[in-house]
């Protein structure tokens, strides 16, 4: 019971000390990944390896510094999920970075809130598309959410999961902590 409620909490994206997401239903754990391009220390396989969150080395003895994202050098960019089987997800969901590591301030003191970025993070990817075997699947401009559950319809199959960032809202590259499909 523990450990279902553990996973459903990282689901949820909440952050558990020391734990990452072990979601056997995930198939995009299954896939191998791909991007048009990788900044340095943010590789695309990051986006499969359970972690939400930047992870600092003083925050304990369990913790391996790392970014746990991929980022790319620019935009627009591109990651991408490929099996040797096609799969029939009804569910993606997409973990993008929002600057949790940024202090958010709730004050009126404007003096304490001169460095407080307002409004979406500028990290925060805003347009993309999701296309499965080169079929566009969704468009979606306009985000400013950190997660973004998407519900398939029924009898959706492929065997390319492809994610194009088209823009963020100010960052000038694309990051992602994860991609799940359910």
């Amino acid at each position: 019971f523990v450990t279902r409620l553990q996973q459903t909490l990282l689901r949820d994206d909440a952050f558990l000390l020391g734990l990452g997401s072990e979601d056997a239903d995930d198939v995009a754990r299954r896939a191998s990944v791909r991007a048009n391009a990788e900044s340095e220390g943010t590789p695309a396989l990051a986006v499969l390896n359970g972690y939400t969150r930047k992870i600092d080395a003083a925050w304990g003895p369990w913790a391996k510094e790392t970014a746990n994202y991929w980022e790319s050098p620019g935009l627009p960019a591109w990651i991408e999920l490929e099996w040797e089987e096609p799969q029939s997800p009804h569910e993606i969901q997409l973990t993008f970075c929002t600057g949790l590591e940024r202090e958010l301030i709730l004050t009126p003191s404007e003096k304490l809130t001169k460095k407080t970025v307002r409004g979406p993070q500028p990290e925060t990817v805003r347009d993309y598309n999701l296309l499965l075997d080169g079929k566009v699947l969704l468009e979606v401009r306009g985000n400013y959410l950190r997660q973004r559950r998407h519900v398939l319809p029924a009898g959706i199959q492929g065997k390319r999961l492809h994610l194009e960032v088209l823009a963020t809202n100010g960052h000038p590259c694309a990051r992602l902590f994860e991609i799940r499909c359910r």
